[in-house]
């Protein structure tokens, strides 16, 4: 790009202070039906009852459960379960931990693909359970009855609903130690996981103080907390949570990853799914803020999800369709990044 350069424009501020991200005020400055109070109110009751079912039942589940088993010099064997929306998100999380000498077998509970990994098995659900009870069910169930019966030393779930809570759960039956992998941040819990990616919990739409509080209990019940950053463990330990914490920040395969030495074609790259939790709308607006002191910019979004139709109208409405690329869902990421100078990443959490 030639002129001025994109860390003259000041794009974080001002696209800070555009996109409006405080969210009450964004409900606080829309009337309020009263067919929509009822519907927050039905998804308040809802998400109590449900946490409190959750409480009770862990804590049952440590009244009843077996010992936990030792772990000895061969190595300790570890069961996950998580959604996993693509290849490259099960590679950057699996492949580690299952490359460390200290894990001597890893069960990945997964409705997805899992890719060939050494040490590394997949366990999936039957298909007429899937069918029967949805995806999601048919996993965490397969994952209650694979903890049951191959007894790991540990179990962990990604985010803390409804994975999370079913490790703590799996975990305590089962005698294995559980690990809550809080992927998503303190957004998965403050203000009772209104702002998360839980579906039901967003739903309410308002923070519910109650909820956060039995999502607390729950988590209370950890031996390991992993975060990504620094901002959760702090969230966590103002909140009294005293686990075993880990900060395991986002790493980076120089083999994979390195710089070449053509030109990059795009100055602005994007890579995450199309949620609300990851804001594209607000690199969108910034990406404005920087057409209009640069106008040759060029910029790729790489990745797939339920906003992508929506966000492409947003840039059209913006009037930067002509220097925004939609790539879609993209495994090999290298190759996108290598064709770009500066890479971004947006998000809540």
């Amino acid at each position: 790009m030639n002129g001025n350069s994109i860390s003259d424009t000041n794009i974080i501020k001002e696209a800070a202070q555009d996109a409006n991200l405080r969210r009450e005020e964004v409900y606080a400055s829309k009337p309020v039906s009263f067919g929509r109070r009822l519907r927050r109110l039905f998804w308040h009751i809802f998400a109590r009852q449900f946490m409190l079912l959750c409480v009770i039942t862990s804590t049952l589940a440590g009244w009843v459960g077996r010992k936990k088993r030792p772990i000895g010099d061969e190595g300790c064997e570890i069961m996950l379960t998580g959604r996993f929306d693509s290849k490259n998100w099960i590679l950057a999380h699996l492949v580690p931990l299952a490359e460390s000498k200290e894990c001597s077998h890893l069960w990945m509970v997964s409705t997805n693909i899992v890719p060939a990994i050494p040490k590394v098995e997949a366990i999936y659900p039957p298909k007429w359970l899937v069918k029967s009870i949805g995806a999601t069910p048919s996993r965490l169930l397969t994952f209650l009855w694979a903890a049951m019966r191959k007894r790991p030393h540990i179990v962990g779930g990604f985010h803390i609903m409804p994975n999370g809570i079913a490790a703590v759960i799996a975990g305590r039956l089962a005698g294995a130690r559980s690990i809550y992998f809080s992927v998503g941040g303190p957004l998965e819990v403050s203000d009772g996981g209104v702002h998360s990616e839980m579906s039901y919990f967003r739903k309410m739409e308002t923070p519910d103080p109650l909820v956060e509080k039995r999502l607390l209990q729950v988590i209370f019940k950890f031996e390991m907390i992993i975060t990504m950053g620094t901002r959760a463990v702090k969230y966590f330990h103002n909140k009294g949570i005293k686990a075993n914490f880990h900060v395991i920040s986002g790493g980076i395969n120089t083999t994979r990853f390195r710089p070449v030495e053509t030109i990059p074609f795009y100055d602005l790259v994007l890579t995450g799914r199309l949620v609300e939790l990851k804001r594209i709308d607000v690199f969108l607006q910034a990406v404005k803020l920087v057409v209009d002191k640069i106008p040759e910019v060029k910029v790729l979004i790489a990745g797939d999800g339920k906003l992508l139709a929506e966000l492409k109208q947003m840039a059209h409405d913006l009037d930067i369709t002509s220097h925004v690329y939609f790539a879609g869902h993209q495994n090999n990421l290298e190759n996108w990044l290598q064709k770009s100078k500066i890479f971004v990443l947006t998000s809540d959490s």
